[in-house]
């Protein structure tokens, strides 16, 4: 974007000049003498400077003797409205005669507008006619070939405004981004444009062109209509038209915009749509091709439908702003077949064998609509499935459907139905058809033959109907028949069950027709039955008669069989042909039937019977339980013969005396008595006595230890004697005692203990000569706690309770030398000391307090609740300015007698000042607020005037109040006269001395810093610019851009000195206190225009020639940098800085910065360089070290001169735009503050020691004063 410079004034196409030279030639009067030289400068192309804001109020003339001799350099600053300047200018002419070269510049807002050099011949005496120097313009945007705006073609309505936007490229097409531009239309009374751009319309009808022109004199122009609000839109043309579906109709759509008075409107937005349609009133699909079309200037709108995928009837709609919508229809038709939507039918999805099914095809075209036409190639086809039939010749019915014959043949599984078109099958969804079978003409059973072996049994047999073709018929109900039943019987189902030996035919019929097969029976013996299955004979030679019974698969008999008998062991027993056993021997035996190779068995039994049992020993005695005593038993027959292998029962009577194990006849002594020991087998017994006796051989006592926990409390013992086995002896009395005596005492005859002492003792039970002994020990253990005392209270946070605990036993005896452990339950109420009690308050609210021994708690409650007596500051009033919101916000709380915030006081606290270095000031904001959480803000407080030593009092309701610290508040608190239109300022904080360039009054004003009164003013200073202060040797620089000088006060005595030849135009100055060593920059060229950095020696004040180092392009601002030793200067064209190294003579680098660089200041200590830029409204902030921009600070409009208070790191610029001072935090790289100070302020210095900035203000000539 461009961007505005500085408005200026009208410049004519020429203004004369008066240029008179008033000194003589020191080589007498015959070769030169007064002379004077009138010039006119005339502009070579016609600018007209109003239109672009501008005004030329500065000359800057050069006269140069050839080949390099600058004569006379100025910088005259007059009135735009003026017709003539006169200047007077000391030159030396070397002959009565002589041709000089004279440079001419035109300035403005501190750049060159317009530029031209010419040779002149200057005569001694009266000027004559005025000499003209052609001039052309070389201001920002001189180098513009092409200049666009944007938007093009623009429509506005009656009344309206808008912004129209330019950009700007040089020849080479490269962005140009700093121009000026004037604006303006074809009829500046219909449409009015303003220096911005900005546009209003008239309120009538209008066809007009807008202008933009920059002073290069490249333009652009934009057609502009002004147009009155629309009321009608109608269709025009395109209504009514038929095509085919999908398809572009041949015509458009044409509708106009008309207002009021019935012509059309341009640059109205006309929307088009497509609505419903086809027939059906459906969708569609319809679409146009321009959705939004802007009307033409006769107010025409047109675009192409496109026909929706529904044929029949569709409609368009054209729509503008709120103007009542228009409606035009078309007729839709359908479109050529289509493969892949014609559909293709069957009358059925099945047909019976050697039936006939129905095939159609409907022809559709692509979006599915039907067609009306015939004429197409039509075949149907058949794939997949297993059914299969005829399909007859395709009858074409003219109306776009199709259909062909199919007569069923085999049946099977579906087929799919298709058909071709032309050749080309349709791939649309296709139906499929079934071959269903057709009337029965035979049956078929399965099996045809069939055989049982036994009766019972069944056989399935199954039946098929098919019709004439083979094909199964299914579905059909069956009768079965038997034409044996004494053999075989069928069911409804088809199963036969055998009932006898035979064959039988088994028949089953369908429809009229039957079908056969065979079954044959014949038993075959699966098993042998032998009857009884177990016998057994009491004595030898005793007879068993068995039987035997064939079986089938079945389990039915089989008749007619014979079996074979034999025995497994003739030696036992002996079986006949008969199935009759004889038991030879005592044993078991096998007895086997066998028939048609099947056998079948049973057991035999032969056994002795038993008479007596004898038991050994007949008698035994066990004298402790738990003893065993083996028996043993052998049983005879009724002779007294041994029975070989019997097994015996053993038992015991009565029970509780012995156990015996009833297999093995151990017998186990339970208690003292005689117990009978039986063992029986074969239901006879024997018997044998046993006696059980004990006798004592140990004691045992219980518990074997015990502790008691408390004196007095009992231990009852108890003892068990004991056998050699380990069991109780019962019916024992016993004797106690215990020992050592003194820690406790036990009853002799019970046994109970009583705890008398802490220690340990061993009690002692006696009986039958026998002793036993049990441990018993006596240690206190805590029962309770006590904590004392039982409760307490605390009214501010920090105090402390002191508690204390005692440990008891069980029976309430106390534990001497007990240690407690210490806890509270809410640690952020009350703070407890772990091994004292100490109790500290940390917070308001309850806490159990709790003393911990032996795993025994006891506690107390502590109550803390704040009681509020005083105030106090949470955040003490810092330093600020006069009128500025104390930051951060002054916070006061509710104390506790120790300090301590009481979070819970909600009342109200107010601020008053309290001690006041000015008795006139009075703090402004809301001074009364409600405590939130015991704590007033006060976010909005400030105090009117500047002062140090300022306090503020808190006070509240029976609180005692508080005086809040010392503070300062800064601003402005003097305001000295000075000459007129100060420019610059330095500061020697080492004198506390104030220099300020008073560049409209031709002084330096000498100012005391300390008492702020005006000391002296040091005239013959012409436009003094730039200020320089050394404090190492109290002299103090200041350039003079009206002369090639720099001047030199003497701090002491405040003479002036001048230092002559630096160069036209001086302006900033910095000065290198380690070497001594003054920089300023000047224009040190002779034909044209040389800028450069010019040394100077401070201790001869004589110019160093060899460290002149030329720049880029015209400095402003200079500063050194202590850190590297190198200068840097603010060049404005060239919106950068140049870097300097002076020891090597050299530019070394320039750093891009913002728009219109020109004061620069250093920050050594955070190495850091402060660049103002004028045209940006900006601070640009730069690191050395990088050599680059580091941030862009915001300020206010046209910032100039700034300084650096380097204790504090703030930065002090002077927006002269808009009369204020931007305070930058340099730490943080924002505007802390902005205080108004008066209309254009120049520059700002900064006492280092006091920390006062000083800040010419050129619009009252003054010089204001600022405490921070």
């Amino acid at each position: 974007m461009h961007r505005f410079l500085p408005r200026l004034a009208l410049l004519g196409a020429a203004l004369p000049l008066l240029l008179a030279t008033c000194r003589d030639d020191p080589v007498g009067p015959g070769r030169g003498g007064a002379a004077s030289l009138a010039i006119q400068p005339v502009v070579s192309s016609a600018v007209d400077l109003a239109a672009f804001g501008l005004t030329a109020d500065t000359i800057r003339l050069v006269v140069i003797r050839r080949p390099a001799d600058t004569l006379r350099a100025l910088t005259v600053f007059f009135d735009p409205d003026s017709s003539q300047i006169r200047l007077a200018a000391d030159v030396v002419l070397r002959a009565a005669v002589e041709t000089l070269t004279v440079h001419l510049e035109l300035r403005g807002g501190g750049f060159a507008l317009f530029s031209g050099t010419r040779a002149l011949e200057v005569r001694a005496g009266r000027p004559g006619a005025p000499q003209q120097i052609p001039v052309t313009y070389t201001g920002p945007g001189s180098t513009v070939a092409a200049l666009t705006l944007t938007p093009r073609d623009t429509v506005l309505s009656f009344g309206d405004s808008f912004r129209f936007r330019v950009s700007a490229r040089d020849s080479s097409g490269a962005p140009v981004t700093l121009f000026y531009v004037a604006w303006s239309s074809s009829d500046t009374t219909g449409l009015r444009v303003n220096a911005t751009g900005l546009a209003r319309a008239p309120s009538a009808r209008a066809a007009l062109t807008l202008r933009a022109r920059a002073p290069s004199g490249a333009a652009d122009s934009t057609p502009v209509t002004v147009i009155p609000v629309p009321t009608l839109l109608s269709v025009v043309s395109g209504a009514g038209q038929t095509g085919v579906v999908g398809g572009a109709l041949p015509l458009p759509f044409r509708v106009r915009v008309t207002a009021a008075d019935g012509l059309g409107v341009k640059g109205i937005p006309v929307r088009f749509r497509a609505l419903g349609g086809g027939g059906g009133g459906g969708g569609g699909g319809g679409a146009v091709a321009d959705s939004l079309v802007v009307s033409d200037t006769g107010g025409y709108a047109a675009t192409v439908g496109t026909l929706g995928t529904i044929a029949g009837s569709q409609s368009f709609e054209a729509s503008a702003l709120a103007l009542p919508a228009t409606s035009v229809s078309a007729t839709a038709l359908a479109g050529a077949v289509a493969t892949a939507t014609s559909i293709v039918t069957a009358s059925a999805t099945s047909v019976l064998s050697g039936a006939i099914a129905t095939l159609t095809l409907r022809a559709k075209d692509a979006f599915g609509n039907s067609l009306t036409t015939g004429g197409r190639a039509v075949a149907f086809t058949v794939t997949g499935g297993t059914s299969t039939g005829v399909i007859g010749p395709t009858t074409d019915h003219g109306d776009g459907t199709y259909t062909a014959t199919f007569t069923g043949l085999l049946a099977g599984s579906a087929v799919t139905i298709g058909a071709t078109i032309d050749g080309s099958p349709v791939t649309s969804p296709l139906p499929t058809l079934a071959v269903l079978a057709g009337a029965v003409t035979q049956v078929v059973v399965t099996p045809a033959s069939a055989a049982l072996d036994a009766l019972g049994l069944t056989q399935r047999f199954s039946a098929t109907a098919r019709d004439a073709n083979g094909n199964v018929v299914s579905g059909q109900a069956f009768t079965w028949t038997s034409d044996n039943p004494l053999v075989a019987l069928v069911d409804p189902s088809g199963v036969v069950t055998a009932v006898a030996n035979g064959t039988a035919t088994i028949r089953a019929a369908a429809g009229g027709v039957s079908g056969s097969g065979t079954l044959a029976v014949a038993q075959i013996v699966r098993s042998v039955v032998v009857s009884p299955a177990s016998a057994a004979l009491a004595n030898v030679n005793l007879l068993q008669q068995y039987g035997a019974v064939a079986l089938d698969g079945n389990g039915r008999p089989v008749a007619g069989q014979t079996f074979t008998w034999s025995s497994s062991d003739p030696a036992i027993a002996t079986v006949d042909a008969t199935g009759l056993a004889t038991g030879l021997t005592p044993g078991s035996v096998t007895i086997t039937a066998t028939a048609a190779g099947v056998a079948g068995t049973a057991t035999l039994s032969v056994a002795q019977v038993v008479t007596s049992v004898a038991v050994t020993p007949a008698s035994a005695t066990l004298d402790a339980l738990g003893l065993a005593q083996q028996f043993s038993a052998i049983a005879k027959d009724a002779n007294g013969a041994v029975i070989l292998g019997r097994s015996f029962t053993w038992s015991a009577s009565p029970a509780g005396v012995a156990t015996i194990d009833p297999v093995t006849g151990l017998a186990t002594a339970l208690a003292n008595g005689v117990t009978t020991i039986t063992a029986t087998t074969g239901g006879v017994s024997g018997t044998a006595t046993l006696s059980v006796a004990q006798i004592v051989k140990s004691v045992v006592v219980s518990p074997a230890s015990a502790t008691l926990d408390a004196l007095g409390l009992t231990q009852q013992f108890s003892a068990a004697a004991q056998d050699a086995n380990g069991n109780v002896v019962p019916g024992q009395s016993f004797t106690w005692s215990a020992s050592p005596a003194g820690v406790v005492a036990i009853d002799p005859v019970t046994g109970l203990a009583t705890a008398v002492a802490n220690g340990v003792a061993t009690i002692s039970a006696t009986t039958a000569g026998v002793s036993g002994t049990a441990t018993l020990s006596v240690a206190q253990a805590v029962g309770s706690v006590v904590v004392s005392p039982a409760t307490a209270t605390l009214d501010a946070l920090g105090l402390t309770q002191q508690f204390t605990a005692v440990a008891k036993d069980a029976n309430g005896a106390p534990i001497v030398g007990q240690t407690f452990a210490w806890t509270s339950s809410v640690p952020g109420v009350a703070a407890v000391e772990p091994s004292t009690g100490l109790v500290t308050a940390i917070g308001n609210g309850v806490a159990t307090v709790t003393a911990t021994a032996g795993g025994l708690a006891g506690a107390a409650s502590l109550t803390v609740a704040q009681v509020a007596t005083q105030l106090g500051y949470v955040t003490q009033p810092s330093n600020g300015l006069a009128g500025d919101t104390l930051a951060p916000a002054v916070q006061v709380a509710a104390l506790d007698r120790t300090g301590h915030t009481v979070a819970a006081f909600a009342g109200d606290i107010s601020l008053q000042l309290g001690a006041t270095p000015d008795t006139a000031a009075l703090l402004h904001g809301v001074t009364n607020a409600a405590a939130v959480g015991g704590v007033a803000t006060f976010p909005d407080v400030n105090v009117d005037s500047a002062g140090s030593g300022y306090t503020l009092v808190a006070a509240s309701a029976n609180l005692v109040p508080a005086t809040s610290a010392p503070f300062a508040v800064g601003g402005v608190i003097a305001a000295v006269p000075v000459g007129q239109g100060p420019l610059a300022v330095g500061v020697n904080a080492a004198t506390s001395r104030v220099y300020v360039a008073d560049n409209g009054a031709g002084a330096v004003t000498v100012v005391d810093g300390g008492k702020l009164t005006n000391i002296a003013t040091l005239t013959g200073v012409e436009l003094p610019f730039g200020v320089g202060v050394n404090e190492s040797t109290n002299h103090i620089y200041v350039s003079s851009a009206g002369t090639a000088t720099v001047f030199v006060i003497d701090g002491a005595t405040n003479s002036v000195v001048p230092i002559p030849a630096v160069g036209t135009n001086p302006k900033g100055v910095a000065v290198d206190q380690g070497t001594n060593r003054i920089y300023t920059v000047a224009d040190v060229g002779t034909l044209v225009p040389l800028y450069a950095l010019v040394p100077i020696d401070g201790g001869t004040n004589v110019v160093v020639t060899t460290g002149i180092v030329t720049l880029p392009d015209a400095g402003t601002g200079v500063a050194f940098n202590p850190n590297d030793g190198r200068v840097y200067v603010t060049m404005e064209a060239q919106n950068a800085v140049a870097v300097v190294d002076p020891a090597a003579a050299t530019l070394i680098a320039t750093i891009p910065v913002g728009l219109g660089p020109y004061g620069i200041a250093a920050d050594p200590g955070a190495d850091l360089l402060y660049v103002s830029n004028q045209a940006a409204g900006s601070v640009s902030v730069v690191d050395p070290k990088a050599g680059r921009e580091v941030a862009q600070i915001a300020v206010g409009r046209s910032p100039q001169g700034l300084g650096v208070d380097r204790a504090s790191g703030r930065v002090y610029v002077a927006n002269s735009g808009e009369g204020t001072i931007s305070i930058i935090d340099g730490a943080k790289r924002v505007v802390v503050a902005t205080l108004a100070v008066g209309p254009t302020p120049t520059a700002a210095g900064v006492d280092a020691t006091t920390g006062r900035a000083f800040v010419p203000v050129s619009g009252q000539s003054a010089l204001k004063v600022i405490r921070p």
